[in-house]
């Protein structure tokens, strides 16, 4: 099964979202403004967990299509007509 592509910046913000949603529930609970349940707080850590991984897949994704653009950019045998031999 095939993941459809997404784009590496929405990861990141989705990422970003879901580390503030997982930083903003423990403090609500510390606070006492949210009870402390089991469900909040594996919510929370899932939060915490899922983003981190998110964003890190979305930053990993820039810079691997930073990287393939460069070694196509270097690569002579992409392209025939730019070699420098001829």
């Amino acid at each position: 099964m095939r993941l459809p592509k997404t784009d590496p910046k929405i990861l990141i913000w989705i990422g970003a979202l879901l580390l503030v949603v997982g930083f903003v529930l423990p403090l609500l609970m510390v606070i006492k403004a949210l009870p402390s349940t089991y469900f909040l707080n594996f919510l929370s850590y899932a939060c915490q967990l899922i983003g981190m991984i998110t964003a890190m897949l979305g930053t990993f994704s820039i810079v691997k299509v930073r990287l393939d653009k460069e070694k196509a950019k270097d690569n002579i045998f992409l392209d025939p007509t730019d070699h420098p031999d001829e």
